[in-house]
């Protein structure tokens, strides 16, 4: 919480309780306040040793190791990927790796074998299809 909010906190509760309050003195009200900001303070403190804190975390943390199960499947589904991205033409192959392996854009996809962007983007789709075919995997309509 915000000290400003904290602050809030107190003179609400003390405006709450106006009727059961009776200050004689400025310094009075300015002495109830300030043990009623101290004390909501403390309450912050129990109840964050209870929940504990809030903590923003970072995007981009970086997750434990693979487990065991998880590797075997990784290199499972790689080794599909690699035998089925053998048995397609060199020139889908080629394609597959420029978009997926290299992360080569359609543009430059289709400076590279000279065709219209239009023209690449149909070659890399129909190249993914295949791949798709030869893993077994069904590609989703677009």
């Amino acid at each position: 919480m915000d000290t400003e909010d904290v602050v809030q906190d107190a003179v609400v509760n003390t405006l709450r309780r106006g009727d059961r309050f009776e200050h004689r003195t400025v310094a009075g009200l300015r002495a109830y306040l300030r043990a009623a900001v101290v004390n909501r303070i403390r309450d912050l403190i129990r109840g964050s040793r209870r929940r504990g804190t809030a903590v923003d975390v970072d995007e981009g943390l970086a997750g434990g190791d693979a487990s065991p199960l998880e590797r075997a499947i990784l290199r499972e589904r790689l080794d599909q990927f690699l035998a089925a991205l053998q048995r397609l033409r060199p020139s889908d192959r080629q394609v597959v790796v420029w978009r997926v392996e290299l992360g080569y854009s359609t543009s430059d996809i289709a400076q590279r074998l000279g065709k219209t962007e239009g023209a690449a983007a149909m070659t890399v789709s129909r190249a993914l299809a295949r791949l798709a075919a030869e893993m077994g995997t069904k590609v989703p309509p677009r």
